[in-house]
């Protein structure tokens, strides 16, 4: 399954230290279904094709999004951050 995934976030920036800042975010994020065309292959390589039982699917998801980000500033260009994301599925 393909979707489009829209997320519409509020978030805010901590600097914790002159190498160190941390970022949250909140909000929903929707996901459009764009094909529900999918193909499974089992442990005997038996090809299943799961487009009809998709077919009742919901075509719109939402989700309540919240995620977190740790970042180390290495220059003022450069910076490795590491994410941690959280979803509440609401449909």
């Amino acid at each position: 399954m393909s979707f489009v995934r829209v997320p519409l976030l509020i978030g805010y920036q901590f600097d914790l230290s002159n190498k160190f800042k941390l970022t949250s975010s909140l909000g929903p994020r929707l996901s459009f279904l764009t094909s529900s065309s999918e193909q499974w292959t089992d442990a005997s390589d038996e090809v299943t094709d799961l487009d009809n039982n998709f077919k009742n699917a919901n075509s719109t998801l939402i989700a309540g999004e919240l995620r977190l980000t740790v970042a180390f500033i290495i220059s003022e260009k450069n910076q490795n951050s590491l994410s941690s994301l959280y979803n509440i599925w609401v449909q």
